[in-house]
């Protein structure tokens, strides 16, 4: 195993520094979990390369694409942790599934192929196919992981991406009916690239990262989409401009009553308001200059927001905020992260405890409320050697992860669960 650095505290040394490990595969320490634990794992097929991966809101029977081809399968969240391929037509053809989306009621799942441009919905408890929309000049072209369903799951929100047509969100229908695959084409202001579309709590808006000149899967423009008009109400925010040329953002949560949308970005978080005059607060929760927040999670209640922080000079990579006042509530360096590591962050539905993970798969359970307690490190991956991270993702009281070295899905509960 190639040595690894990594930074955590040690009550046998008495102090907190950096240490070099070379055979050691870090694993759980064997403790027992104070905050959360290893629910079980789900085996999948051999040579399946998990990609996209996600849960509905009762956190039951999930979803995980095939990094290299259009394959996908269901998984339960339950023992024997079993999954089962899903019957996608045979005329459904391509590279691979660019987005994933679970319908709030959890009754439909929708998958955005990339190459060709294809969406396919189905009816989850039938595991059958209701919808397989396609368009002619190809417009559906998504490489953004996640399409939010409308509040009545006949609509997902698509943006293209699409080389010539990489200017509108579109609305696809997820129904059965005759009517044209797309329903709206909503273009972006001043023809900008749509980079993620997501919508808010109560279904009435979209809130819209775009890119100008910001790099791949990277947005330097904000702006919203009123969807009983059809129309953007704003001109697009420039972020940079706004936040004195720091932010580029890559992920977007909105507030629990839909009033602000929350970015991470290079240098700080950022709040935006969701109405006239769209007010913009920068939220900084750097212990040291270069630390960056990289993904963002709402705790079930709404109240707080969780960080993982890419932390460049080893001093923070985990913050909570508080979702209402902006406060900082608190930030940790947490062990067995290390420096420069931390890559995503998940939280329980129902308990104030968030999972930090990192490039290595190593987990992290953190309260997101006071003491802001933490458990020991836990490495998901059962190979020697191998586990770098994929995804991890959240619904109801399960968080799921997986690895890009191994056919598997690690489920982890919070203690009390168990």
């Amino acid at each position: 195993m190639a040595v690894r650095r990594h930074r955590f505290s040690s009550l046998t040394c008495g102090a907190r520094g950096d240490f070099i490990y070379g055979t050691l595969d870090l694993m759980s320490t064997g403790a027992a979990a104070t905050l959360a634990s290893r629910l079980g794992k789900v085996e999948l097929p051999d040579g399946f390369a998990p990609d996209l991966i996600a849960l509905p809101p009762d956190g039951t029977a999930g979803v995980l694409t095939d990094l290299n081809s259009v394959d996908a399968v269901e998984f339960a969240t339950t023992t024997p942790f079993a999954a089962a391929t899903l019957a996608i037509p045979p005329t459904v053809t391509g590279d691979y599934i660019g987005a994933v989306g679970i319908a709030a009621d959890s009754t439909r799942l929708a998958l955005a192929v990339a190459t060709p441009p294809q969406v396919v919905t189905f009816n989850r408890a039938a595991g059958t196919v209701v919808r397989t929309a396609s368009e002619t000049p190809a417009t559906l072209r998504y490489q953004g992981n996640t399409i939010d369903f409308s509040m009545d799951d006949t609509v997902v929100y698509v943006p293209g991406t699409a080389a010539q047509f990489n200017d509108r969100v579109n609305l696809v229908r997820t129904d059965n009916s005759n009517l044209a695959d797309v329903l709206r084409r909503l273009f972006t202001p001043g023809g900008f690239q749509p980079v993620q579309a997501r919508l808010s709590p109560a279904g009435g808006q979209l809130a819209v990262l775009m890119a100008d000149t910001a790099p791949d899967g990277e947005a330097d423009l904000l702006s919203f989409v009123n969807l009983a008009t059809g129309g953007f109400v704003t001109p697009a925010l420039d972020l940079t401009a706004t936040t004195g040329g720091t932010v580029l953002a890559h992920d977007l949560v909105y507030a629990a009553d839909g009033s602000r949308v929350f970015l991470a970005g290079l240098g700080a978080v950022v709040a935006v308001e969701t109405t006239a005059p769209y007010t913009t607060t920068e939220i900084d929760i750097s212990l040291g200059a270069g630390d960056s927040p990289v993904a963002l999670a709402l705790s079930g209640d709404g109240a707080v927001l969780a960080v993982a922080v890419d932390d460049a000079v080893g001093s923070t990579d985990f913050a909570v905020i508080d979702a209402n006042t902006l406060e900082v509530l608190n930030t940790q360096d947490l062990p067995g992260i290390g420096n420069r590591r931390a890559l995503d962050i998940a939280h329980f539905a129902t308990r104030r405890i968030a999972m930090v993970a990192n490039f290595d798969s190593t987990v992290v359970a953190v309260q997101t409320e006071s003491p802001y307690a933490v458990d020991e490190p836990v490495r998901v991956a059962d190979v020697q050697g191998a586990g770098t991270l994929g995804r991890i993702v959240s619904g109801g009281d399960v968080i799921a992860v997986t690895n890009l070295d191994e056919p598997a899905v690690y489920l982890f509960a919070p203690a009390a669960a168990q």
